[in-house]
């Protein structure tokens, strides 16, 4: 199921275009060729960059990059990666991020779930303590671009204000690297997410298994009671696409969209059939904790 605050769908057309190739999918193998365009500066880009943090405990703050260079002296590095996004390799200049979070706050600040919000409404989630094993890293712009630019563009995108990147490429499949970051918070899930939590079903069961899946892989780009992500429809509200596609089909169509349907937005997302049944057992379950809505959201399906 496909699965970057929150605004009307049209008016995020153009960055979910840009997006839905990249945001929610497994990592596609890196090649030599060149992607993106030319790195240009932008008015954007020359604002101060102001990334939020807010901690287990509430309070925030918006940490400038000087403010975090002052935080973390001699901690600015610069990494390499190879690109799922760009389909090369790319150097990015900025911090660990699990150096950032403990200059935020105590470790006990930031245990629990991390939503990284995006500029476009994409709002992956993943628990704190894989920051350190994924080696995130918080990427504040490309060092040594002409032109004074902090970027390379991607379909007229800029990653900024800040990019979470890695240098490994698996963790793609955890996390699909936030674009336009603007914010990270810690989030109890049940109490900030009620409506896509799966109340009654048991710790080991498939519906929770099904719903980890959701959180990990869907709820950045797809919503369960209008809670989630924007970019792709709404699963459960007023209607659950479990009512309204024949199962074989779903299970094909999560298996892989082109099979189903051509230029579909629904990336590929190398689903497992047991990943898939046990996404559906969640889907099944939601369908008993419905909420009522007068708004519909997007239109096409998942």
């Amino acid at each position: 199921m496909p699965t970057h605050p929150s605004r009307p769908l049209l008016r995020l057309t153009p960055l979910a275009w840009a997006l839905l190739s990249v945001a929610c999918q497994p990592d596609p193998p890196p090649t030599s060729e060149p992607a993106g365009e030319a790195p240009t500066a932008t008015a954007s880009e020359a604002d101060p960059q102001r990334l939020v943090l807010t901690g287990a405990a509430g309070g925030s703050r918006a940490w400038t990059v000087p403010e975090l260079e002052a935080a973390l002296p001699g901690k600015r590095a610069v990494i390499e990666v190879d690109s799922p996004v760009y389909h090369r390799h790319m150097r990015y200049e900025g911090f660990w991020l699990s150096d950032v979070l403990a200059a935020a706050g105590p470790p006990e600040r930031w245990r629990g779930i991390l939503a990284f919000q995006c500029a476009d409404g994409f709002t992956p989630t993943l628990p704190a303590a894989e920051v350190g094993p994924l080696k995130l890293f918080l990427a504040v712009g490309e060092p040594d671009l002409p032109g004074g630019a902090r970027w390379t563009r991607l379909k007229g995108l800029s990653p900024a204000p800040f990019y979470v990147v890695s240098p490994l490429p698996g963790s793609y499949r955890r996390l699909p690297w936030p674009f336009q970051l603007e914010a990270i918070r810690i989030v109890d899930f049940a109490e900030a997410h009620p409506g896509a939590w799966p109340r009654g079903a048991a710790a080991d069961s498939a519906v929770m298994r099904g719903f980890e899946r959701f959180r990990t892989t869907c709820f950045g780009c797809h919503s369960i009671n209008l809670e989630g992500g924007i970019i792709g429809p709404e699963l459960n509200t007023p209607r659950s696409v479990t009512e309204y596609w024949q199962r074989p089909m779903l299970t094909q169509f999560l298996l892989d969209p082109a099979s189903v349907r051509a230029r579909t937005k629904m990336p590929n997302l190398g689903l497992s059939p047991t990943d898939i049944a046990e996404l559906l057992a969640y889907l099944d379950h939601m369908r008993g904790l419905r909420q009522a809505s007068d708004a519909g959201q997007g239109d096409g399906a998942p």
